[in-house]
């Protein structure tokens, strides 16, 4: 019997960052943990150069194009997707470990971020910079919408976590200048 190869593999995994913290009980919140997926996701990933692993919705037009166009994946394409679904599975596990374990100082220190925005600039204009949230975390910075005016910079950021921190030292309301 021939078996055929497997050359694509597509998996979104089970909402985990999204249902944190819902108020779900225990047993409803381990049903978001994806096993087989990130088990998937690793394998062809590791498998790269053989196979095209992809893990992200908005890479579903490229992929489209790139076959249409060359009638395959380069190499290069299929390594960086391969890098993606190694840095999404990473991620993945981290929340989940995070999520888990009590201890103040664990055998290996994770932390699982999900990049938010890109920022107009770093500390100096020449420097690119972007903008990360917790995925599991709370955070004062992690639903603000701006309104108007231009992309932030990381200076923004900055100014904007002072004059948070300034106005939080009192209770009555408050309005700070920075």
């Amino acid at each position: 019997m021939e078996i055929s190869k497997i050359d694509l593999v597509v998996v979104n995994l089970y909402p985990f960052f999204e249902q944190y913290d819902q108020g779900f009980t225990l047993e409803a919140q381990l049903e978001f943990i994806d096993i087989g997926g990130s088990t998937l996701l690793r394998a062809a990933a590791k498998n790269f150069p053989d196979v095209t692993v992809i893990t992200d919705t908005s890479d579903y037009e490229i992929f489209k194009e790139e076959i249409i166009r060359q009638g395959e994946i380069s190499l290069a394409l299929r390594r960086k997707w391969a890098g993606k679904a190694f840095n999404l599975t990473a991620a993945y596990d981290s929340a989940i470990s995070q999520w888990l374990i009590t201890e103040h100082f664990p055998p290996y220190f994770n932390i699982s971020y999900q990049k938010h925005m890109d920022l107009r600039y770093g500390e100096n204009p020449h420097q690119k910079v972007a903008y990360y949230i917790n995925t599991i975390g709370g955070g004062i910075f992690r639903d603000f919408e701006q309104l108007h005016g231009k992309k932030l910079s990381f200076n923004n950021i900055r100014d904007m976590d002072t004059a948070w921190k300034m106005v939080s030292e009192f209770s009555e309301p408050v309005c700070c200048d920075v």
